[in-house]
């Protein structure tokens, strides 16, 4: 899927990394302690976007860790770049999650948050990043879950209503394919990963202004695809539908967006 490999894209998630940051917080801190994040380690993390939680593994790993985070999109990974100011505790690389593991890189523990869902091949991947893993390490993850997220729904809904097909590949048919601990779980045991757990947390996404969140879906990953297939005026249309809907969720003058998260581990 390349819809993540647009300069614009990449500047616009750095820009949401603030709320995406408090909405993901109990996500996040999960994810850190299923792995067993400490001082020391080092650490993996794969499809690190704009590398917010990167600069997080980092602080959790010091003294002595060292983080290595990777993104298949150069676009990312050089926003990420910018942000390290010279850090030296934390890498950013582009990588294939597919095409990880095959030097024996050993870390100590590896984390992917809302990415292997949108892996076409996730058992692949998930053999390359157990490859990466030294014996015994653990590796967590977190996906969306299928109920919970309207996020997701609602422009499908729009879409469906409009007679609009979604492309094939769209993250929003990838976005909660993993989303039960029957698929999750099933995926992480297929690529070889043992005494494997799953955990529900919630992520709610608050916004001070309503306007936020619309702009927020104008400049999303969503918004792009539907740009690049149906071109500036049809796009505008569904984001207007979209828009009345997500008018159930005001507070006040700003919304909270439901969102929930499975989190699962493994031992490699």
């Amino acid at each position: 899927m390349t819809t993540w490999q647009s300069a614009d894209l990449a500047a616009s998630w750095k820009a949401g990394a603030e709320a995406r940051e408090a909405a993901m917080a109990a996500a996040t801190d999960t994810l850190f302690s299923l792995a067993r994040i400490r001082p020391g380690l080092r650490v993996l993390e794969c499809g690190c976007g704009s590398g917010e939680m990167a600069f997080k593994l980092a602080d959790a790993v010091a003294p002595g860790g060292h983080v290595v985070a990777v993104d298949g999109s150069p676009e990312m990974i050089g926003v990420a770049r910018q942000s390290a100011e010279g850090r030296t505790d934390v890498e950013f690389e582009v990588a294939d999650l597919q095409q990880l593991g095959k030097d024996g890189s050993g870390f100590e523990a590896a984390v992917a948050r809302n990415v292997v869902m949108l892996i076409e091949d996730e058992v692949a991947a998930l053999r390359a990043i157990r490859a990466a893993l030294a014996s015994g390490a653990r590796f967590a993850c977190s996906v969306w879950t299928e109920a919970g997220n309207p996020r997701f729904v609602i422009p499908l809904e729009v879409l469906g209503e409009m007679g609009v097909d979604v492309p094939a590949g769209s993250p929003l048919l990838m976005v909660r394919r993993l989303g039960s601990e029957d698929r999750l779980a099933g995926a992480l045991s297929a690529a070889g990963f043992t005494d494997i757990r799953c955990l529900r947390v919630t992520a709610d996404r608050k916004f001070e202004a309503f306007e936020r969140l619309l702009a927020d879906e104008a400049r999303g990953p969503v918004a792009t695809q539907l740009r690049r297939t149906l071109g500036e005026e049809a796009t505008g249309r569904v984001l207007t539908a979209i828009g009345e809907r997500l008018q159930q969720f005001r507070r006040g003058t700003g919304a909270v967006l439901p969102g929930r998260q499975l989190v699962a581990v493994g031992t490699a």
